[in-house]
């Protein structure tokens, strides 16, 4: 997630209004307060990072992309918190809920059905057809999922929706404000949570991978130039959790900017669909260690294009159907210090204890990641750590 735009871990439509009022004063109180909490950060450094964090929040303020379900443009900043504002779904009034799977899959199965019904009145209809239109390339909104590469099913798909929407044991009980009072039915899915977010993930892989599919099915073969670029590594833990690993502080930035955006793109969607389809990640959830090797603000955020970071950013945060549980960064510099003092009392409860920053001045990697994860689960060389765990595994 945070290789492309770290803000989208850090802010909230709440964050935005107050930030934006206030924003200069604010953030010359937190580098005050930051610059005495922080130990290994200085006067100097402090403002610097100030300065880059205000600098970067006015270049994502003015930089636009195009949204994808509007078709209009919107800054960056706006696309981030609309974003960000997705991450965990919402449940709704009248939302239906179910106890098992099959009764899950029974609901969403009919709602494909209807869905490609209208999709072909549409197709048939020449006043509302329209040449350019991605989803008159397909015939059914299941042609843009690649079951074949992943040897997957329909149902095997749509159950990735409905374990995402399934509410965790541990806070089933958890609710004060009597928000379920108004679901219908028995039991922990939802299934209108899982439709919502399914009918996102359609309209994402229509607007930005329909045409580029057709001309060339994504495969493993395919994604390798990209894949080795990225290096992410995977691994699990001792009780099923996906661990996704990332190493920013060796990626290559030349050769990462010179390829296509595409080929980052498609690889990125490949890897998604992996975890889609990753049995460990749908019923224990996933968690990523990530290394920024220092890197400054503005860096951070041009990895690759502001269009594709946002692209990217939607997919993985607003539209992936996986539980994030947690999301361990080493080797931050000082802005994500003073960015994480900045958002910290506007955050939710769920990102700020999902969201760790690991002061590796402090700590030891290996030892922190060894009691994280065990060295078994360290993938080889990652960060220059003694692991056991064989690199590639996914793609053997």
């Amino acid at each position: 997630f945070t290789t492309t735009s770290p803000l989208l871990l850090l802010l909230s439509p709440t964050t935005n209004k107050t930030i934006n009022k206030n924003m200069s004063s604010q953030a010359k109180d937190i580098t005050s307060e930051t610059t005495s909490t922080t130990e290994h950060s200085n006067s100097t450094d402090s403002n610097n990072a100030k300065n880059e964090v205000l600098g970067m929040k006015k270049v994502l303020m003015d930089s636009k992309v195009k949204c994808d379900t509007t078709g209009k443009q919107k800054s960056v900043w706006a696309m981030t918190l609309e974003t960000f504002g997705m991450a965990d779904g919402h449940s709704k009034g009248g939302d239906v809920v179910v106890e098992t799977l099959e009764e899950g899959l029974e609901i969403l199965n009919e709602h494909l059905q209807d869905k490609d019904r209208k999709l072909q009145e549409t197709q048939n209809n020449d006043n509302e057809k329209k040449d350019d239109d991605p989803s008159t390339l397909c015939t059914s909104w299941m042609d843009l999922v690649p079951l074949n590469e992943f040897e997957a099913t329909q149902d095997q798909f749509l159950a990735a929706f409905l374990k995402w929407a399934t509410k965790d044991p541990d806070s089933a009980n958890t609710s004060k404000k009597g928000k379920d009072k108004h679901k219908t039915g028995k039991g922990n899915i939802n299934v209108s949570k899982a439709r919502r977010r399914l009918d996102a993930y359609f309209e994402w892989m229509d607007a930005n991978m329909a045409q580029n599919l057709k001309e060339k099915p994504l495969t493993r073969e395919s994604i390798q130039a990209a894949a080795k670029v990225w290096d992410i590594q995977i691994t699990y833990t001792n009780e099923g959790l996906f661990v996704w690993w990332v190493d920013i502080g060796a990626l290559d930035k030349e050769v990462l900017g010179a390829m296509d955006s595409q080929e980052h793109l498609r690889y990125l969607v490949w890897f998604s669909h992996f975890v889609i389809f990753d049995a460990k990640a749908q019923d224990h959830g996933a968690m990523i260690i990530e290394n920024l090797g220092r890197i400054g603000f503005w860096k951070m955020c041009t990895l690759v294009p502001m269009d594709l970071g946002a692209k990217l950013d939607r997919l993985t945060i607003g539209i992936l159907p996986v539980k994030m549980k947690s999301i361990y960064v080493f080797g931050a510099a000082g802005w994500m210090n003073i960015l994480m003092t900045m958002m910290k009392p506007f955050m939710g409860k769920k990102m700020r204890d999902r969201m760790v920053v690991v002061n590796d001045k402090k700590t030891d990697m290996q030892t922190y990641c060894d009691e994280l994860v065990t060295r078994a689960q360290i993938p080889q060389g990652f960060c220059g750590l003694q692991g056991e765990a064989r690199r590639d595994a996914f793609f053997k």
